[in-house]
């Protein structure tokens, strides 16, 4: 496992894939996650999202979170299986359950929108705020609209604006920064002195937990 795990590291996709095959076809769930995402970004092979689907299946299976939360992805993309959007719901909570703040984000989004469950605004901010708990950016984004608007929890200016300031300060440059920022300076023009300072000193407080690997 470790010179496979060296291989994919260095991007030494046919090397890589050479050594997990051997180890997934002994069963290893870790390799067979690999598997999967050798289909499914096209690393080291032609991109198939239906062997990426039979490999990812094998190891969430067996309760790989990575490989739960991916075959969740193909579901809602009809990538490589039938479209469903009830399946990819299954398959993120089965993720989110072990953790994966991937997973919780893309849980609480289809809580938010009422895909493939029903529509629950506050079970949409709870799995934001754990993603969001782990150093997710994009749920921080999350939590600062579901705070300004009250969408799920009840509505805090303060909180809003910590969160907008942790989006906008973590987010890579592109068009969500971009979200974050505009959203932060219009949540501060409603907001006094007072108000700005105490959100400062909540993200100048902000530890988040350590990210699943």
């Amino acid at each position: 496992m470790d010179e496979a795990m060296a291989a994919y590291q260095a991007k030494d996709y046919s090397g890589a894939l050479q050594e997990f095959s051997v180890l997934a076809q002994t069963g290893d769930p870790k390799a067979e996650y690999y598997m999967g995402r050798f289909y499914h970004y096209g690393e080291g092979v032609t991109v198939s999202g239906a062997e990426a689907a039979k490999w990812y299946r094998k190891a969430a299976d067996k309760g790989v979170a990575g490989a739960q939360y991916n075959l969740g992805i193909l579901y809602d993309q009809g990538n490589g299986v039938k479209e469903d959007a009830a399946e990819a719901a299954r398959w993120f909570r089965k993720a989110a359950d072990l953790n994966d703040p991937q997973a919780q984000f893309s849980l609480a989004y289809f809580y938010q929108m009422g895909r493939g469950v029903k529509q629950d605004p506050s079970e949409a901010f709870k799995w934001y705020k754990r993603s969001a708990d782990q150093g997710h950016a994009i749920s921080y984004l999350a939590m600062g609209f579901s705070l300004r608007d009250g969408s799920g929890v009840a509505a805090n200016k303060v909180e809003a604006l910590k969160w907008f300031e942790l989006a906008s300060a973590k987010l890579q440059e592109g068009m969500m920064r971009d979200v974050a920022s505009r959203a932060r300076d219009r949540m501060q023009a409603k907001m006094n002195a007072t108000e700005i300072a105490q959100a400062e000193k909540l993200v100048a407080a902000w530890n988040p937990k350590q990210l699943q690997q």
